[in-house]
């Protein structure tokens, strides 16, 4: 009896084949998404985590000249590691290398024929578009073109996408990874179901994106989660039963789920010890600097850095490292070795990848991160702790419904920034792609619409969590609405089946009414909300901050700057990420930078991000009360003031008066 996957694929064959008219149709989708944004890689401004990229990027760099100049082993002993590799070791919000790499290797291959803000955000582009690209042939061949196209194009057109694709940072290349992770993994249940050779092939194109991720950024540690729960619907899909249950002998003990989840867990599990002693010796630092309260004591987020480099420096691993890491990949492989020459006939199936996920992700991610090559689980331990406390280290409120937030935000903060973020017609197409999840599986969509919303879901339910950060609303769930967007595809493939007119007319709507914000928001895409709730303006009202990026400080306002400043003048900013230092560098900002470059402000630039106000009552003053000489704004809402010395000065005398007056008797 043939499976639904295989009814499905036969009367799909043709689409297997695309016709020349779907070929030109391909590429004019392609065009679409590539022109528009490598033609304004340098419209928004540069953000406030660019400028750490490109200088980690450029120590990269360095190590790699030095090494390919002088390949002595000098160069990669710990402490050349940790000048080189200033990566998944800065507390508390130290990324892994993979992003950077990326920026890099775009900075090296485009350095001849674009500015150097360009240069450095090709690398993360073009992985987008090249992410965006296989996953359309994805799309096409299980769908057909009208999702796919409606499916790509809503996440490439999606306005808050569209900005962050723009960034030499790590939120894009995490998303495309994770993305990349889900369709190798679809294609080795696929493949593996007719060939085993095929489904290990591209297990190992899975483990090799999972690593890739895990090497980017702490939120690619998920991934795994989203993929085990999502392998029984890819099981049954493709074979129309679950995986052979475990033997009971002990040839057959690795293939239970204890014992695998156990492997799981193994490379994490061996860095507990190390974690343990961290904490221990964290508390034991900070009991005794509880006291300094005054002026002149250390700053207490401080503290944990200062803590981790002397236990990196002083505490060296009690376990050996190398060796340790790699018993649970080595118990993983032997043991799908073992089910294979058992003589089992079945084909490969969720069990046979996750055997060669295990076996090979966490020795490809440890290759990927020379920080953690001087000794492997202190450094995970370092890395992970630095990570799962950053409630402690970590203070950037955030106005969310009109109350600030310390960290984290109510629970029901993704379901708002889900709906506040995201044009409206692709909500509700991604709304109908989730129940398209929980139809009956007679073909691709309901299978592709369960295991997306799955992957969707993970961020978004791991985000609401208290232990999570608040900020920078919606950022942190780029990966979450890639596949949010991605929903639009079943979406408009179930609405075929009941009316392809009605589909067509959704699909063009939804595309043109994203296409129509991103072009009206450029080149402040991250400052898009909803028309459903008034966008921008409409949600000013409701309490949510314009913008938290500096992406708003673009050539307009760079422009008003460079030429309003006044000769042995310079510009002071409430915010100084490294980024400003290149902007200089570069030359997109000519003003001298107050008071790095020795010279007295005559500008204060602000960023109107009203959490960060909780800090500086100043700037809280000068937004509401402020006379700004230039305001970068969009429908309205400023973005960007530019004040006037004076002001601030003035600023300064208000809260004194202000005192000075409920001080006073009526």
């Amino acid at each position: 009896m043939s499976t639904v996957a295989e009814c499905d694929t036969k009367s799909g064959a043709a689409r297997r084949q695309p016709s020349e008219r779907q070929r030109v149709l391909t590429c004019a989708v392609l065009l679409l998404i590539a022109v528009p944004l490598l033609g304004t890689l340098e419209g928004p401004g540069m953000a406030w985590d660019e400028g750490y990229t490109v200088e980690r990027a450029r120590k990269v760099r360095s190590w790699f000249a030095a090494v390919l100049r002088q390949p002595s082993g000098r160069y990669f002993e710990a402490r050349s590691i940790e000048t080189y590799w200033p990566f998944a070791r800065e507390e508390p919000d130290g990324h892994p290398p993979a992003y950077a790499l990326l920026a890099l290797a775009g900075h090296i291959a485009s350095t001849p024929f674009l500015p150097p803000l360009a240069s450095w955000r090709l690398g993360a582009a073009a992985f987008w578009l090249a992410t965006l690209t296989v996953t359309f042939v994805f799309f096409r061949n299980r769908l057909g073109l009208l999702p796919a196209t409606t499916a790509v194009l809503l996440t490439a057109w999606c306005p808050r996408l569209f900005g962050h694709a723009h960034f030499a940072l790590y939120d894009i290349p995490l998303a495309c990874w994770w993305l990349l992770t889900f369709l190798a993994t679809w294609k080795a249940i696929e493949a593996g179901a007719g060939s085993v050779s095929a489904g290990v092939r591209w297990s190992l194109a899975a483990s090799a994106a999972l690593a890739c991720a895990a090497a980017t950024k702490f939120t690619g540690w998920l991934i795994p989660i989203p993929l085990i729960i999502t392998l029984p619907i890819l099981q049954r899909h493709y074979t129309n039963k679950k995986s052979a249950p475990p033997s009971t002998s002990a040839r057959g003990l690795l293939g239970h789920p204890f014992v695998l989840l156990a492997i799981v867990c193994l490379p994490v599990a061996i860095a507990v010890p190390e974690t343990y002693k961290l904490v221990r010796e964290l508390r034991r630092i900070d009991t005794s600097l509880r006291d300094q309260s005054d002026e002149s004591g250390p700053d207490r987020r401080a503290i944990p850095r200062y803590v981790a480099d002397q236990y990196r420096r002083h505490t060296p691993s009690t376990l050996p490292g190398w060796a340790l890491f790699g018993v649970g990949p080595f118990l993983a492989l032997w043991a799908l070795y073992r089910r294979r020459i058992t003589g089992s006939r079945r084909g490969f199936d969720g069990l046979d990848y996750l055997y060669v996920l295990i076996g090979t992700a966490p020795l490809f991610t440890l290759c990927l991160v020379p920080p953690w090559w001087p000794d492997p689980v202190q450094r995970i331990a370092l890395f992970l702790w630095s990570n799962l406390t950053r409630r402690e280290t970590t203070w950037i409120p955030t106005l969310f419904l009109g109350r600030i937030y310390d960290y984290a935000l109510p629970w029901y903060n993704t379901i708002v920034w889900i709906g506040v973020g995201i044009p409206p017609l692709t909500v509700i197409l991604a709304v109908l792609g989730f129940l398209t999840g929980w139809a009956r599986p007679r073909s691709h969509a309901p299978a592709l619409a369960a295991a997306l919303s799955v992957h969707a879901l993970t961020l978004l339910v791991v985000r609401a969590l208290p232990t999570a950060p608040g900020h920078d609303g919606l950022r942190q769930l780029v990966p979450a609405v890639v596949f949010l967007c991605l929903l639009s595809g079943p979406a408009v493939a179930l609405l075929q089946r009941w009316s392809g007119h009605v589909a067509t007319a959704m699909a063009g709507l939804a595309t043109l009414l994203s296409a129509i914000s991103t072009v009206a928001y450029h080149p402040v895409q991250l400052s898009y909300y909803s028309e459903a709730i008034g966008g921008l303006p409409g949600a000013a009202s409701l309490g949510l901050e314009p913008t938290y990026y500096w992406d708003a400080l673009d050539r307009h306002a760079l422009g008003w700057l460079n030429g309003h400043t006044s000769l042995g003048e310079g510009v002071a900013f409430s915010s100084l990420p490294l980024s400003f230092h290149y902007l200089r560098e570069w030359g997109y900002l000519t003003a001298p930078i107050a008071p790095i470059e020795h010279v007295n402000p005559q500008w204060y630039v602000l960023l109107n991000r009203p959490g960060l106000f909780k800090a500086r009552p100043i700037d809280s003053w000068l937004a509401k009360y402020g006379r700004p000489s230039y305001v970068r704004s969009k429908f309205g809402v400023p973005l960007i003031l530019v004040f006037p010395i004076e002001e601030v000065d003035r600023a300064r005398a208000q809260p004194e008066r202000d005192s000075r007056t409920r001080a006073s008797p009526r």
